[in-house]
């Protein structure tokens, strides 16, 4: 799994890139690109009426070939075919040029930020679902859909909110690690699932550590995530009976953080969504990613 921990912003001006694809995503790429100066290669055996050839330096009408890569400096392949990305990806590696392959972070040297205006597809796990339907409720023309993947939508005990949030945010003092080691080895799933393979564990575990000024390791804590403004922790089920775009509510079978109640409360308070039990616990995008990544693919382009 490639890691791509350092953020970078160019100057394109005046630079040649290779967009490799025509179709709608590569258009869009290209109307990127073009904006920030770039002078634009553009190859695919066919145009799509939506990109716009005033912006491109040259258009090459025929399958990519590795001749196609002299003279750029940077390279964005986005045919919507898994196997000629990936092939012209390995093409750029091997020539020593920076590559993005749409969707395929797997077959990228570097990863693009996108900022959109447009409405957006809103996907939420546990706690991130009381911040997606809340959007979504409150800002319907932000979101087209919205998926909740074993979200904790009711009210929060107060008491257990509190205890949670003083451990957690400094009220009270957190636990600290001589060693990175010992706070890579202190990290735990909460609820914890054995189902989690141990790799997969081990990059979260890399990633929820942080190193303080003294030199001591904690783990690394999003303050706000027990609340959704201010210190509140109230039921946000009748939220999601304002949501107006399509949803999709996945629940873990074997989660001890969803029960019964949440879930018919749900049904009650959004009964147009589509509620489906699927194979794991409250980690099951985790023990299960590709089947989750399928699911929710296929509830999109059901959409569309």
């Amino acid at each position: 799994m490639r890691r791509f921990d350092y953020p970078i912003y160019l100057d394109l001006r005046d630079v040649p890139v290779l967009v490799v694809g025509a179709g709608p995503v590569a258009a869009r790429k290209v109307a990127g690109l073009a904006a920030a100066g770039a002078r634009v290669r553009v190859v695919a055996p066919s145009v799509s009426p939506v990109l716009d050839r005033a912006l491109v330096d040259e258009v090459r009408e025929r399958p990519f070939e590795p001749a196609d890569l002299n003279g750029v400096r940077l390279v964005v392949t986005a045919t919507g075919s898994r196997d000629v990305d990936a092939s012209v990806a390995a093409a750029a590696t091997a020539a020593g040029l920076w590559v993005n392959a749409a969707d395929q972070p797997d077959d990228c040297s570097f990863v693009l930020d996108t900022l959109t205006h447009a409405p957006v597809a809103l996907i939420g796990h546990s706690m991130g679902g009381r911040v997606a339907s809340w959007i979504a409720a409150h800002q319907p023309d932000r979101a087209w859909a919205l998926a909740l993947l074993d979200a904790r939508l009711g009210a929060v005990p107060r008491e257990r909110a509190e205890k949670w949030r003083g451990a957690r945010t400094g009220d009270a003092p957190p636990r600290h690690y001589a060693t990175r080691a010992e706070a890579l080895a202190a990290f735990r799933l909460t609820p914890p699932e054995a189902d989690v393979a141990a790799d997969l564990r081990a990059e979260l575990a890399a990633h929820a550590i942080m190193q303080r000024p003294d030199g001591r390791w904690m783990m690394a804590f999003d303050r706000a995530v027990l609340a959704l403004d201010g210190t509140r922790v109230e039921d946000l089920v009748p939220v999601v009976a304002r949501v107006r775009c399509p949803t999709l509510i996945l629940r873990g079978r074997d989660s001890t953080v969803i029960g019964a109640v949440q879930s018919a409360a749900l049904r009650e308070a959004a009964p147009a969504a589509i509620q489906e039990t699927v194979a794991g616990g409250h980690h099951f995008l985790l023990a299960h990613p590709e089947e989750t990544a399928a699911r929710l693919a296929q509830f999109l382009r059901d959409l569309r």
